[in-house]
């Protein structure tokens, strides 16, 4: 398992949801993290699950405010059901961890 994490800068307002008959918690939210070798930046979208995503709508709420995140990337590979083609792809943990 790798840890991993990002420090960037919130692109826009985050969008809190609730869904489902458990009412699963959910924010949605997008950081500008910029490249050091180009002066470029890279955005990358994230999600968050029940307490955490609590907390990202109540302490992420400027555009602009920098936010430091940790998760997990595990690879997730499955057969598609309709085609019988193998899919892959990366998938962060959804215990994403902002850092203010």
């Amino acid at each position: 398992m790798q840890i991993n994490h990002h420090v960037g800068r919130l692109v826009r307002d985050v969008n809190f949801t609730v869904r489902g008959e458990n009412e699963t918690k959910i924010a949605y939210f997008k950081l500008a993290i910029n490249d050091l070798k180009d002066g470029k930046a890279t955005y990358i979208d994230y999600v968050a699950f029940n307490k955490t995503a609590e907390l990202i709508r109540d302490y992420v709420t400027d555009v602009g405010q920098v936010v430091e995140v940790e998760f997990v990337m595990r690879n997730h590979n499955y057969t598609d059901k309709n085609t019988g083609q193998k899919i892959y792809a990366m998938q962060k943990s959804s215990d994403t961890i902002p850092h203010l």
